[in-house]
């Protein structure tokens, strides 16, 4: 199942995850060593296809019946660590108590970084990874001053315990190079931006969610600089092998559909944007709900196009709704261009 989550073939891995946990079940109970093991391949496989939700219940199981082994003990602190990374998750792409959602993963990271700092010491890899969890949501809340120097460290950790090229190091280095940019850093951002998508190319494959992720971060830069159309061609490559790995309503893919549409709009080609910024705003308000700060960001583009349409009053309405709550979400601190919280790998087991 790992290698093809790593070839990017996710639902493949999540089905053969549901059948390993249901045969399990069958063959050993609820509770035995291998089922625990299978329920967490299958949590890990629900958050690569964007069902947070699924995975956070898994995770809670996982974390109940790790508790004979001791408060502290290695396999339950990973346990917790994967529930921290996928309530962030929960937090930042679906509608509903994010901001509790969100603290409960901040608790959960600081006693986790505090465990493994105590058992393993400041610069072992599982104490550097669990740092990155807790920068990402520094910078979510734009705490920048605290975010940036801990996004440095970990990379930089990261480089010297496991190499440039692991792609632990490749996510944590994307994460920095994202809090550079936000820090008005954009010219390190676009460098490090562009040696991670080639690196994580070279590594992974183009299917990896991973790389897709990279590809729409220098998408992005390439668009700033005004390579428009160099960051068109890339961001609509990835958004097809989104809809191909991930499906369509997963978060990644329905971000990489609205760039493209963004950047189709701003070249002059307002009729090719139209019908897809349209479907990506269907999407979102299903899967986000009406008032996600990205629902109301794809909604503030169908009304630029109608008003270039000149129906100037339908846009009227839409941009006075997106002007009336948009100032809330921003002031929640939600962000749309994310790396992915780190996740621990699941306990060693035989039968895995």
């Amino acid at each position: 199942m790992y290698f093809l989550t790593v070839r990017g073939d996710t639902r493949t891995a999540r089905d053969l995850a549901q059948d390993a946990l249901t045969r399990r079940r069958a063959a050993y109970g609820q509770d035995a060593d291998a089922t625990v093991s299978a329920m967490e391949h299958l949590a890990r496989a629900e958050v690569q296809l964007g069902n947070y939700r699924a995975a956070v219940e898994l995770d809670e199981h996982v974390i109940a019946r790790r508790s004979r082994l001791g408060h502290e003990h290695p396999d339950r602190v990973t346990a917790k660590l994967n529930l921290a990374s996928d309530l962030m998750a929960l937090a930042a792409n679906t509608a509903g108590p994010s901001a509790r959602a969100a603290r409960r993963a901040l608790r959960l990271e600081r006693w986790i970084v505090a465990v493994r700092t105590r058992q393993l010491g400041h610069g072992h890899k599982d104490t550097l990874l669990a740092q990155y969890n807790p920068a990402l949501l520094l910078r979510s809340r734009r705490e920048l001053f605290d975010a940036l120097p801990l996004h440095r460290t970990v990379y930089e950790g990261l480089v010297e315990v496991l190499g440039t090229d692991r792609p632990d190091t490749l996510r944590a280095a994307h994460g920095y190079a994202l809090a550079l940019r936000d820090s008005g850093e954009g010219e390190a951002a676009r460098d490090l931006n562009a040696d991670i998508h080639r690196h994580r190319l070279h590594v992974l494959g183009p299917d990896h969610p991973d790389v897709l992720r990279s590809a729409y971060s220098h998408a992005y830069d390439l668009r700033a600089c005004g390579d428009r159309d160099s960051a068109r061609e890339l961001l609509q490559d990835a958004y097809e092998r989104g809809r191909n790995v991930l499906g369509e309503d997963h978060p990644d893919t329905i971000r990489l559909g609205h760039w493209p549409a963004v950047v189709l709009r701003e070249t002059g080609r307002a009729d090719r944007a139209e019908p897809l910024i349209a479907d990506v705003h269907r999407r979102r308000r299903r899967g986000l709900g009406d008032t996600h700060l990205d629902t109301l960001r794809t909604a503030a583009a169908p009304a630029a196009l109608l008003r270039e349409s000149g129906d100037s009053k339908r846009a009227l309405v839409l941009e006075r709704e997106v002007a009336r709550l948009l100032p809330l979400q921003l002031h929640r601190g939600a962000r749309t261009d994310r790396t992915t919280a780190f996740h621990g790998s699941p306990a060693w087991n035989p039968g895995a």
